[in-house]
């Protein structure tokens, strides 16, 4: 069964987890947690997958937290100008533009003016 995985176009690295049992020789004792089926012969460890998934959600707070503790200081994240700059938080400019037949003149001229060279 070891040749099933490149037969399917997946190469296994060597010293990292996987979880792909039945068929997952490469292993040797270091399984993943399967989350594709609650069967434990499909996915073993499943079971495992609800306390992984919230570890998972508090790192990344913690990872965020600190994100914003290195760029604001003591600032609040509200008032942290870099802080919403690497988020991308800022104002939007939104442009509502009418196409009926009656405005056909009008947006052919906008068209024109935006065309023109500027200088």
């Amino acid at each position: 069964m070891d040749d099933v995985w490149p037969r399917l176009g997946v190469s296994l690295v060597k010293d990292v987890c996987s979880g792909i049992a039945p068929f997952d020789r490469a292993a040797r004792g270091r399984e993943g947690i399967g989350k594709d089926a609650l069967h434990p012969f499909i996915s073993p460890h499943s079971d495992l997958h609800p306390d992984a998934a919230k570890l998972a959600e508090k790192a990344t707070e913690k990872y965020l937290d600190d994100v914003k503790d290195t760029i604001c200081g003591d600032k609040l994240a509200i008032d942290c100008v870099l802080l919403k700059t690497l988020y991308g938080v800022g104002p939007t400019l939104t442009f509502v533009i009418d196409t009926t037949g009656s405005m056909g003149g009008v947006i052919a001229a906008v068209r024109d003016a935006a065309r023109r060279p500027r200088g």
